[in-house]
């Protein structure tokens, strides 16, 4: 229990620096592991390189001194850490919010799965910013308003069981642009970018820490053929 109880005071520490949500079960057995797996999302995104850094802290300082291992692993997102978590196959999990109320509260995509009692929230992360990214010729406001200038066309909103798909979901429902009106997509941030610029796609969307690389990529690459709308 000594080493467990390193580990979290340690992950709150190095938490505090980056962003969304970390969550963990309280399996007794699990805390008297001393390698421990934490799940994050795609690597084309924020989850993935905080949980690396995160595991590369954990590393220097604490498994030279209390044996004490943690490895960070891609996944769908949240969606999939949630049930990550639930069947014991991960240890610690980043989290987006409203996925964490869902799991603990057994609603929306996890009504079926019930409270999950067994998850507890180490610490909040940071906000999400929401990068809405559209071909300048859909744009008239410059708003998320321009997003149903582009119903019925194909979007990028989100891979299957991430995070992303799930706020998107959420967000757009709640303005009136129900994600069922739009052809969706389901790809993660860097195929998506790709999607975009090769005309695949006429939008994406593309939740982080400020900056998102592939927001960047683009606004960088073709400036002058897409704008981007918080």
């Amino acid at each position: 229990m000594k080493n467990s109880t390193i580990l979290r005071r340690t992950l709150l520490a190095s938490a505090m620096v980056g962003a969304v949500a970390i969550a963990m079960p309280t399996s007794q057995a699990q805390a008297q592991d001393q390698s421990f797996l934490l799940s994050t999302a795609s690597t084309g995104g924020t989850y993935y390189p905080v949980g690396v850094a995160i595991a590369t802290l954990i590393k220097t300082r604490l498994q030279p001194t209390e044996g004490i291992d943690l490895s960070a692993i891609s996944s769908a997102g949240s969606g999939e850490n949630v049930r990550l978590l639930r069947e014991g196959e991960v240890d610690f999990a980043i989290l987006q919010g409203l996925f964490g109320a869902y799991a603990s509260n057994g609603t929306g995509p996890l009504e079926e799965e019930g409270p999950q009692e067994n998850l507890r929230s180490i610490t909040g992360l940071w906000q999400n910013t929401e990068h809405f990214v559209m071909r300048s010729s859909d744009v008239e406001s410059g708003t998320i308003a321009d997003m149903a200038n582009v119903m019925g066309e194909p979007v990028s909103m989100g891979a299957q069981g991430s995070g992303t798909l799930g706020s998107n979901t959420v967000l757009m429902g709640n303005l009136g642009m129900p994600l069922d009106e739009y052809e969706l997509v389901y790809m993660g941030y860097n195929p998506s970018a790709d999607a975009l610029q090769n005309n695949q796609i006429v939008a994406m969307s593309t939740p982080g820490g400020v900056p998102v690389a592939q927001v960047e990529q683009l606004n960088w690459t073709k400036r002058e053929h897409f704008s981007v709308s918080h």
